[in-house]
């Protein structure tokens, strides 16, 4: 059972005693879930979605899609933010679009629009740069035993934006855990590009070669598409080769970004051919 007291500020903070985050949280709980698609954030977000920077407290409410600030000052309505009582007006709301930091730094309590953003000059923003997007293909390899995964991905926390590839391969087992020696072999072949204000990678191709597909680890099976056939997580098959690659982790938001992802996978192990599997995602190209 996890517990936390709404009172107490030091919860807030990695590496302080008390403080739980979601990774450990995933670890520590089975029946604990969370929205929170980054591993970046689940290492420094608390297991209610929480951090304090600074002299703000902010919750991603990734689910509805907003992000919730309470200045430290006001640290008694903390209860109140992990509530998302919004009818506190101690508690500012901003879209997970927003680059949060920026605008708290202007002094803005809320979310902007367009025309706004405009007139206060803040003209490093994109409509179809700020959308999410996802693609992949999640198929069967071989009957029953082995399935395979590849997703290209944008995703937006207002604290925080992340563009990424990720591979894996499911052993459907049913039971019994994959050998960590099993001869996987794969070729991870992407291209990317984006734009930020910051920052900006044209035409980038990267091209990696590996005997195991990655680390061998326990990941979500939420992406994957594998539905669990008991209630045994083993036979829900979310052992897995697991390997991600990140384009690009910011504070700030892509202008526009476009990611093509092409991964061929086989086994002299488990006896399957060379499959293809894609991953496409583009937006302001």
């Amino acid at each position: 059972m996890l517990v936390e007291n709404n009172n107490n500020s030091q919860y807030m903070l990695p590496n302080v005693p008390g403080f739980v985050s979601i990774e450990n949280a995933l670890k520590s709980d089975t029946t604990y879930t969370t929205d929170i698609d980054s591993e970046v954030l689940q290492t420094v977000l608390n297991y209610k979605n929480i951090i304090r920077v600074g002299d703000w407290v902010i919750k991603v409410d990734k689910n509805n899609e907003r992000v919730l600030v309470l200045h430290a000052s006001k640290i008694q309505y903390y209860g109140d933010l992990v509530n998302n009582n919004l009818n506190n007006p101690n508690i500012w709301m901003f879209r997970t679009e927003d680059e949060v930091f920026e605008l708290l730094k202007m002094g803005f309590r809320t979310s902007l629009t367009e025309s706004e953003l405009e007139r206060w000059g803040i003209i490093c923003r994109n409509k179809c740069g700020r959308a999410e997007n996802s693609n992949g293909d999640n198929i069967n390899l071989t009957p029953l035993t082995t399935r395979g995964s590849v997703q290209a991905r944008y995703i937006r926390y207002g604290i925080y934006f992340e563009l990424f590839v990720r591979n894996a391969v499911f052993e459907r087992t049913y039971g019994i855990v994959p050998p960590t020696g099993a001869n996987f072999y794969a070729r991870y072949q992407f291209n990317y590009s984006y734009e930020s204000c910051r920052k900006s990678r044209s035409n980038v191709t990267v091209i990696e070669d590996s005997r195991l597909l990655g680390r061998f680890r326990r990941v979500p099976s939420i992406w994957t598409g594998v539905t669990c056939a008991s209630n045994s997580r083993q036979d829900c098959g979310d052992y897995a080769y697991y390997y991600k690659y990140i384009i690009y982790g910011e504070m700030t938001g892509l202008r526009k970004y476009k990611v093509n992802a092409n991964t061929t996978r086989f086994s002299t192990d488990f006896g399957f051919a060379n499959v293809n599997i894609f991953a496409n995602i583009s937006c302001g190209y």
